[in-house]
C-alpha cells in the first residue's frame, strides 16, 4: 500500500480500515500467512521503500519484529501495526514540504519484495510436506498515478505473478485510473476497481476484496472497460502508440535507432 493516504479520507481513518480488513482476513483462516508492506517514494531501493509486518508465526525471533509471532487479526498485531503505520506516515508527512518534489513510489519493487516472500513462504510449505499448497495473491492499495519509467520493473514483476499463479488485485484511491495496475490485474486474473469515495473503502475491502479466487466466480464484479494496454520506450519512458520494437529483446522505442540501446544488436536500415 501506499505511504500516502488518500484524498478525502485522514490517516486514522485510512489504519482504521485496513485493520478490520486484516482481523476479519485473520477470522477467515486460522493457517493464515499475511505479511503488509508500505511502500513509500523516498528511493529505488527495495530495502529502503519497502517495511514489512510478517502477520504470522514464522521461525526466528528479531527485537525488531514484535508482530512476527502474533496470530493474524488478533488485536496485538494490530495495535503494533497501528503504531508503525501511524509513525511512519506521520513522520513522512512533516518531513514533505512544499518544495519537495513528489515522485511516484516504486511499485515494481514493491511487488518483487511480495513475490518474493510468497515464494518463501511456498518454499516451506513443501519442505513441510504439507498435502496442498495455498494459493497466494497480492492486494496493492494505491493512492499515486503511474510512472512510464517504473514500467519495465512493473511489468516484469506481473509477468512473473502471472507464472507463478499468483493473483494481483488493486484497490485505486487515486484521482483516475491505473493503467499499469489495469493491465496487471488483467493479466493475473485479479480485481481492479477505483471507489468514487476514498471514504468507503473500508465497504470495498469487506465487500469485493475480501473474498477468494473460488468465492469470486459465483459473484458477479464490474467488467474492466477502457484498459490503456500502450506500452512505455526504453529510451525516454514515455507510453507509446506506435514504436520500433528489437527483434532480438524485443525492447520497444519511440524513435528509430541504428543499434538497439538495450541489447547492442545493429539493425539494417
Amino acid at each position: 500500500m501506499s505511504s500516502q493516504p488518500p484524498q478525502g479520507l485522514d490517516v486514522n481513518d485510512f489504519i482504521r480500515h485496513l485493520c478490520v480488513f486484516i482481523r476479519a482476513l485473520g477470522l477467515q483462516r486460522d493457517d493464515l500467512n499475511m505479511s503488509v508492506f508500505l511502500v513509500d517514494s523516498s528511493g529505488d531501493s527495495p530495502a529502503n521503500v519497502l517495511l514489512g509486518s510478517t502477520l504470522h508465526e514464522c521461525q526466528g525471533s528479531d527485537a525488531n519484529d514484535t508482530a512476527s509471532k502474533e496470530v493474524p487479526g488478533s488485536n496485538d498485531v494490530c495495535d503494533t501495526l497501528i503504531e508503525r503505520l501511524r509513525d511512519i506516515i506521520v513522520d513522512k508527512q512533516k518531513s514533505t514540504t512544499d518544495d519537495s518534489r513528489a515522485s511516484a513510489p516504486p511499485w515494481g519493487s514493491a511487488l518483487v519484495q511480495a513475490l518474493c516472500h510468497v515464494k518463501k513462504h511456498s518454499i516451506r510449505q513443501i519442505e513441510q510436506n504439507d498435502v496442498g499448497v495455498e494459493s497466494s495473491r497480492i492486494l496493492c492499495i494505491a493512492t499515486s498515478q503511474d510512472d512510464s519509467s517504473k514500467y519495465l520493473t512493473f511489468m516484469n514483476a506481473v509477468f512473473a505473478s502471472q507464472r507463478d499463479g499468483i493473483t494481483i488485485d488493486c484497490c485505486h484511491l487515486g484521482s483516475k485510473d491505473s493503467s499499469l495496475f489495469q493491465q496487471a490485474c488483467l493479466l493475473t486474473g485479479g480485481l481492479h476497481m477505483r471507489p468514487a469515495r476514498p471514504k468507503s473503502l473500508l465497504e470495498y475491502l469487506m465487500t469485493a476484496y475480501i473474498a477468494d479466487e473460488d468465492v469470486r466466480k459465483d459473484l458477479r464484479y464490474p467488467s474492466a472497460q477502457g484498459i490503456d494496454f500502450r506500452a512505455s520506450c526504453f529510451c525516454h519512458h514515455t507510453l507509446i502508440d506506435m514504436g520500433y520494437v528489437c527483434s532480438v529483446c524485443l525492447s520497444v522505442f519511440c524513435e528509430k535507432h541504428s543499434i538497439c540501446l538495450t541489447c547492442g544488436s545493429e539493425f539494417t536500415i
